[in-house]
């Protein structure tokens, strides 16, 4: 399994600064680790004459293809992100089913978990980087009164968590996401809204807001701008608001080199409880 492990390394590696960079992924990437995966896998099952090795690789292609739709149409991830995802599907084949699965659920909880601390990493950097154009609306955001009821009634909870010990946690989640929402709508205001040349536009970039050209109007959503839609966006002369995500991709990169790492000791860690 190292040549996938390799081969899935340096190909996530290059979706990263493409990510980084201009905020999408070539799908000609993402077909090309499928390809190259499926190529692996024949070979391997010819290799050993091993006819279950199709069939487990079959299952997990088609899971890998559902999971990668759930979090795009559950809007957790975007397109792109979605077809990396799916297109990883090789370094999840295990000797049988069950350790398949085994295999996918571990990655999906390290990336869920380093999602969770990229993100919080990430924000943290971008309100360093932004923090003189975007104080005044923190500043805004703290002065709105459910934020200050959140913190209020956080603080309460944290008291009651001295007689009641399951209000602790409870409090400081709370107190937590009080606080953190004002840098996270300025961040979004700030640091995510971008005026842009029309002609400079790309397929599937997020509108930040509905765009009228004459008797039409383009729909802000959440797939981005269709090829039509960019077609008529870039004949208007009137520059465009949009929105722009975090790259998500550094968290694939953490999330597989964490399962390629730790995922031996995790399973044999679950395992050992069932």
């Amino acid at each position: 399994m190292e040549f996938i492990f390799w081969l899935l390394f340096v190909g996530i590696f290059i979706a990263m600064l493409q990510d980084l960079k201009r905020r999408e992924v070539d799908n000609w990437l993402n077909l090309l680790l499928v390809f190259c995966g499926w190529g692996f896998l024949i070979f391997r099952a010819i290799f050993e004459k091993d006819v279950q090795l199709i069939f487990v690789s079959v299952s997990c292609f088609i899971l890998m293809f559902v999971l990668a739709n759930l979090f795009y149409y559950g809007r957790v991830f975007s397109g792109g992100d979605a077809k990396l995802l799916f297109a990883m599907f090789a370094a999840f084949v295990g000797a049988g089913f069950y350790l398949t699965m085994l295999n996918v659920a571990v990655f999906i909880v390290l990336l869920l978990v380093s999602g969770a601390v990229y993100g919080l990493f990430y924000m943290c950097f971008l309100v360093f980087r932004d923090f003189n154009k975007m104080k005044k609306g923190i500043y805004e955001e703290f002065g709105r009164g459910y934020v200050k009821l959140g913190i209020f009634v956080s603080l309460i909870i944290i008291v009651g968590g001295f007689f009641i010990e399951f209000f602790m946690p409870l409090g400081i989640l709370l107190l937590f996401m009080s606080v953190a929402f004002p840098f996270i709508k300025s961040i979004e205001k700030d640091s995510m809204m971008h005026l842009v040349n029309p002609k400079s536009l790309r397929l599937g970039d997020l509108l930040a807001k509905d765009v009228k050209i004459g008797n039409k109007t383009i729909k802000s959503k959440w797939e981005g701008i269709s090829e039509e839609e960019l077609v008529a966006l870039k004949k208007s002369k009137k520059k465009i608001m949009i929105k722009e995500g975090i790259p998500f991709v550094p968290a694939f990169f953490i999330a597989f080199i964490a399962y390629v790492l730790l995922r031996g000791k995790i399973i044999a860690f679950v395992t050992s409880f069932i």
